[in-house]
């Protein structure tokens, strides 16, 4: 009789670990270039994050909050501008394209 309860297992921490290290997530998107022009404001009642594209075509773009909830994604013409307010506990980790 031979067991390969050993092999089985290590198979699965192989594919357990795969499916971890490739799984995406917000901080895995690039952060967004420089001419996506930010202003954070950071006062008692929560986040203002300005926005303005200057790029010269249009960018998708969405706000990271460490410890908080993300923006959603938006996608800014040149010239356009969005700001984002978050109320709550958390703060401004950067903003990524998306």
């Amino acid at each position: 009789m031979v067991k390969k309860t050993g092999a089985v297992s290590a198979t699965l921490l192989a594919v357990s670990l795969s499916a971890a290290v490739t799984a995406p997530s917000a901080y895995a998107a690039d952060t967004a270039p420089s001419c996506i022009r930010r202003d954070v404001i950071n006062q008692p009642s929560g986040i203002s994050v300005w926005l303005k594209n200057t790029c010269g075509t249009t960018k998708k773009v969405k706000v990271v909050i460490s410890l908080g909830s993300d923006s959603p994604c938006w996608s800014l013409k040149d010239g356009a501008t969005k700001t984002w307010w978050y109320d709550g506990f958390g703060s401004y980790d950067r903003t990524v394209l998306c």
